[in-house]
């Protein structure tokens, strides 16, 4: 969803994007998540700039006396497009390889699949998986 010049279309972006940055907040207080949060998937990347100059920073840490503590967690924003398709990869073989599939023609789906990954995780360290940092630490 892009931000058009339609008020109610911006009130309801930046509506979500509190939300979003309240549950954000929320999940890291559940799992203490002191190196960081990194937030992937589809939406963020798409409405960045309204993450930055909305209220996802103020709902993520406006958690009364966890405050302090929230706002030491840095909280990235992975812009990699396909970075679940890479992690699913790596979950599939992991369970051909505890199913013993790593015989025959798996063996070559497996190198194949192998071979891609890295390619990708090339492609992620020459900074085409860029992550934009959005709670500094103090």
């Amino acid at each position: 969803a892009r931000v058009t010049d339609g008020v109610l279309c911006k009130q309801a972006l930046n509506m979500f994007v509190s939300n979003y940055g309240s549950e954000a907040g929320n999940l890291a207080l559940k799992v203490l998540c002191f190196g960081g949060m990194y937030i992937a998937g589809g939406i963020a990347p798409h409405v960045i700039d309204m993450i930055k100059e909305g209220g996802f920073v103020k709902s993520f840490s406006d958690k009364g006396r966890m405050k302090e503590m929230l706002m030491s967690i840095p909280v990235y924003i992975v812009m990699h497009k396909s970075v679940n398709m890479l992690g699913a990869r790596v979950y599939g073989r992991r369970i051909l390889r505890t199913q013993g599939h790593e015989t025959g023609d798996d063996t070559e789906m497996i190198a194949m699949t192998e071979a891609a990954d890295k390619k990708e995780i090339e492609n992620c360290k020459r900074m085409e998986c860029r992550i934009e940092q959005m709670v500094p630490r103090y």
